[in-house]
């Protein structure tokens, strides 16, 4: 059986305490405040993050170097046969088409998968791939299935203020303004290439009606199939502040019982990044390999 070391990066929101409970590797995700370098989960914590956050700190995301790639996969190799490497998505950083040319220089032993996943839905790509490892899958089997299912998942995300979404320039200052004075809350939706506005909300019993909806029109139309199977995953992520994450699970677990519950983290910081504090997200993803 191929030994094969499953590999992915600190947006996953999977921390490097995890890392060891999971057997994998996490390559963190460099941040630059006030013009010096941090690295996510090693010398930038969640509390100092959001400290810098709420001052009005400037704070640039930036990707791993690929130096650092290198050392890690060479390394790596020496012990595995193959490295599956699941960088976030290609369509919100250029962290997997730089690791991609990298892994070139690697005869085909290391494999990076754009699966067009972020945060909470890279982190069920990485434990499905996981899984598939356990199974005694090869590495040509995994490639292909997290491939072929990249858009087998979806992720809302409620966002407190536009202000944060204003300084990463998504909305215009003056849309963040307005949404401001207004208390308009923006859900945003994602399938992995880029945020877009799903409703604008006024409170957060509407947001729940909102994600209400949405999960409805998915899990009774394209993803129906994989529901009645149970192989339908649901969880969630939030910024700094839990909120209303247990009620979030508890109604729509009700709602929605054939659904299977998989985790309620914290937000990888390079999300949290652009949505601020006391945002929150829930993922619907296809999981056809749970144990």
């Amino acid at each position: 059986m191929e030994k094969i070391l499953v590999m992915t990066d600190s947006n996953s929101g999977i921390t490097q305490k995890e890392k060891e409970k999971y057997g994998i590797e996490i390559v963190p995700m460099p941040f630059m405040i006030n013009d010096q370098e941090y690295f996510e989960d090693i010398s930038l914590s969640q509390e100092d993050f959001y400290k810098h956050l709420e001052d009005n700190t400037k704070i640039n995301t930036s990707q791993p170097s690929l130096g650092c790639l290198e050392e890690m996969w060479t390394n790596h190799l020496k012990n595995y046969d193959y490295i599956l490497y699941i960088p976030m998505s290609s369509g919100l950083s250029a962290s997997c088409a730089s690791s991609k040319m990298l892994a070139q220089d690697f005869n085909g032993r290391v494999r990076v998968i754009d699966n067009h996943r972020i945060s909470i839905s890279q982190k069920e790509s990485v434990l499905e791939a996981l899984q598939m490892v356990k199974e005694g899958k090869n590495i040509d089997e995994i490639e292909k299935y997290l491939t072929d299912s990249a858009f087998h998942s979806i992720i809302f995300l409620l966002v407190e203020k536009l202000k944060y979404l204003k300084q990463g320039g998504r909305v215009t200052p003056a849309v963040a303004l307005i949404g401001d004075i207004l208390k308009i809350r923006p859900l945003l939706v994602t399938t992995g290439d880029k945020f877009d506005t799903y409703a604008k909300c006024r409170s957060e019993k509407q947001a729940l009606g909102k994600i209400f909806e949405a999960f409805d029109e998915y899990i009774n139309g394209e993803y129906k199939d994989y529901y009645e199977k149970g192989q339908l995953v649901f969880s969630i992520a939030y910024s700094k502040n839990k909120g209303y994450s247990d009620i979030l699970k508890e109604q729509v677990l009700n709602r929605f019982p054939k659904l299977v519950f998989h985790f309620c983290d914290p937000l990888s910081l390079s999300v949290s990044c652009h949505t601020g504090p006391n945002s929150i997200g829930c993922c619907l993803a296809v999981n056809e390999h749970l144990n």
